[in-house]
């Protein structure tokens, strides 16, 4: 199909932009990165390609001969990468004054008008309807449809920035697969040693102050189409290891949970997988049912046991019955791994070495990540120094009484 605007169908390049270090997990880059372009690519309207900078190594002069054949940059901002991917918009224009640039990802839901100011971007998607809002962006620039049809955003016309009303949410029925095609599907899965990862919900009914998750997809509790999981999980089986069901809160819609369990259940071979919920959306039932369709381990929120950081971040969860979820997931031989935050207002050496031991204690494995105040970004007038503190290329976040060396030790623990 060709567009309106264009003899031809215009070109559009996603990019990650290079980082100078890689996270623990290629959930991002399988999910919000590659499912976009696997919703974009699906409707064949454009030319598409494809570079992650931040796992392929790049040169100068490929980005720069990249920027000039292509009409459109759909560039992926994160907390972790911004300083180079305002570098990359900047080099965009630079290379080609008529290619528009729309910056999608966390980043911009959080701080759109810091990305606008320091950066020649024409658009910022500042929330999590990746496909909706890049899909109509696209549409506005290449097929003539009204500024009215796109999806929310902020929009760059001349002097003026322009946020446009619209917020459709897309339904659970439409959310893409990647486009293995055109992404780097090896590199992922030799960085994630063998392990997939896919989306399976967005939005979050809860509140939990250390959460981003209410500021990407709000609190609008939506799930993937049991059918496309038990597809994806079926169509790359035979070469990942396992997968990794990417939730905020995995067993909040039960019936959700049930039905996909069924289906994987019923397949003639187990595909073997992994999720996160929080411990007061299971009990017994849940526990066996994920159980027997192939469930290996299951990540749960448990964040903090001392009472008083519980409820300061808005999570008070009662210790006896953190205990007796660990005692079923043994039973039924899932795997537990307690998710923990280090870092915390108002937490101490003391209250997270006597969490850690009473977790370990009870059979549990540990996995601690460091705390980041993300709703602090959303204030104005930020600078960048505000923002490298969350870039973690370091350690921000200090634990009274806990020595900088300690405080590394237990986010990477020394095998």
């Amino acid at each position: 199909m060709e567009n309106k605007k264009y003899k031809t169908k215009a070109n559009i390049l996603f990019l990650w932009p290079p980082t100078p270090f890689l996270c623990e997990s290629m959930f991002k880059h399988f999910t919000f990165f590659g499912e976009t372009i696997g919703y974009i690519s699906q409707s064949k309207k454009f030319h598409i390609s494809v570079l992650d900078a931040a796992v392929m190594r790049t040169t100068r002069s490929t980005l720069i001969s990249e920027f000039r054949k292509n009409d459109a940059l759909i560039i992926f901002i994160e907390h972790y990468n911004v300083e180079s991917a305002l570098s990359m918009i900047n080099m965009a224009k630079a290379s080609n004054s008529k290619i528009k640039i729309l910056s999608v990802g966390t980043a911009c839901c959080y701080y759109p008008e810091f990305i606008f100011e320091n950066s020649s971007v024409d658009a910022v998607l500042n929330n999590g309807e990746w496909e909706l809002g890049t899909s109509s962006y696209l549409s506005y620039l290449f097929e003539n449809e009204n500024i009215s049809y796109v999806n929310k955003m902020i929009i760059r016309i001349g002097r003026k920035l322009i946020e446009t009303k619209k917020m459709n949410l897309l339904p659970g029925d439409k959310w893409a697969q990647p486009d293995f095609d055109l992404l780097p599907l090896a590199e992922y899965l030799k960085i994630n040693e063998g392990q997939m990862e896919i989306l399976v919900n967005r939005g979050c009914p809860y509140n939990c102050i250390f959460c981003a998750e209410k500021y990407v997809y709000g609190h609008d509790f939506r799930t993937r189409d049991v059918n496309n999981v038990v597809e994806y999980m079926k169509k790359y089986r035979k070469v990942v290891s396992t997968y990794y069901l990417n939730a905020t809160t995995f067993t909040f819609n039960r019936k959700w949970v049930i039905d996909l369990c069924a289906k994987l259940k019923s397949l003639s071979y187990k595909i073997l997988w992994r999720t996160d919920t929080r411990i007061d959306c299971l009990d017994e039932g849940l526990i066996k049912t994920m159980a027997d369709a192939g469930c290996q381990r299951l990540s749960l929120g448990v964040e903090t046991l001392d009472k008083e950081i519980q409820h300061y971040i808005n999570k008070p969860i009662d210790i006896d019955r953190i205990k007796n979820t660990f005692r079923l997931l043994d039973k039924y031989g899932i795997k537990t791994r307690s998710l923990l935050i280090a870092g915390l207002p108002k937490q101490t050496k003391k209250s997270i070495l006597s969490t850690i031991k009473t977790l370990k204690s009870w059979g549990s494995e540990i996995r601690l990540k460091e705390y980041y105040p993300y709703q602090d970004l959303i204030k104005k007038d930020l600078t960048m120094d505000d923002i490298r503190k969350f870039n973690r290329s370091y350690f921000n976040n200090r634990i009274k009484g806990l020595s900088m060396s300690e405080y590394v030790n237990l986010i990477f623990p020394k095998n």
